[in-house]
């Protein structure tokens, strides 16, 4: 666990080679910046938790790093904007928790692919 430390950024790579990681808490830093890539080197993460931080924005293809990704904590982060694609690439996924973030428009690709969702 990484939580209610100082992250302000996560940068591309720094989770390369932690193949057998299946899950992953980066709740309650002060993370603004997620790069592309930054999950690279998690092909078994299966729960990803990054509520209360402050995240304004999910790009497109930012989780494209992790296939086997199950459950997806994004609450409490100040999210204005979900770019169409933001969760494209994650066919596994189950669980997607978006509360209590500022949400103004929803994009109607934004679910798109994401067959497997049962709670939202």
């Amino acid at each position: 666990s990484l939580e209610y430390n100082n992250i302000e950024k996560i940068e591309r790579g720094v989770f390369n080679n932690l193949k057998y990681l299946k899950k992953l808490y980066l709740n309650g830093n002060n993370i603004s910046s997620i790069e592309q890539g930054s999950f690279q080197g998690l092909p078994r993460l299966q729960l990803l938790s990054i509520h209360l931080n402050n995240i304004p924005h999910i790009e497109k293809g930012i989780f494209q790093d992790l296939p086997s990704l199950e459950q997806l904590y994004l609450y409490s982060n100040n999210i204005s904007s979900i770019e169409e694609g933001g969760f494209h690439a994650l066919p596994r996924l189950q669980i997607l928790y978006l509360n209590n973030n500022t949400i103004e428009k929803i994009d109607p690709g934004i679910f798109y692919n994401l067959t497997n969702l049962q709670l939202l």
